[in-house]
């Protein structure tokens, strides 16, 4: 939570890459900790749906739809931090 409020403290959108087990546990985490203002720059996507988007578990195919949500949030000139755990 500390990095989502960290960047929300900065103006930047949050993008949640997560396993689906722990998705509604991190929503509900979200929705008493934040304001619906703060939710809208928050994105929360499950994993599996995410990394087979394009149809594969390549490294390539993955990285370009990751390199697709980057280009959205540049053109909306929005900051972008990343965290890994």
């Amino acid at each position: 939570m500390r990095f989502i409020k960290n960047g929300l403290e900065s103006k930047q959108c949050i993008l949640i890459i997560e396993n689906m087990r722990a998705l509604p546990l991190i929503k509900a985490t979200i929705d008493k900790k934040f304001i619906h203002k703060q939710k809208e720059s928050i994105r929360l996507v499950n994993n599996f749906d995410y990394y087979l988007a394009n149809g594969d578990f390549h490294t390539k195919t993955i990285l370009t739809h990751f390199q697709e949500d980057l280009s959205m949030l540049k053109m909306k000139n929005t900051m972008i931090e990343h965290g890994l755990t």
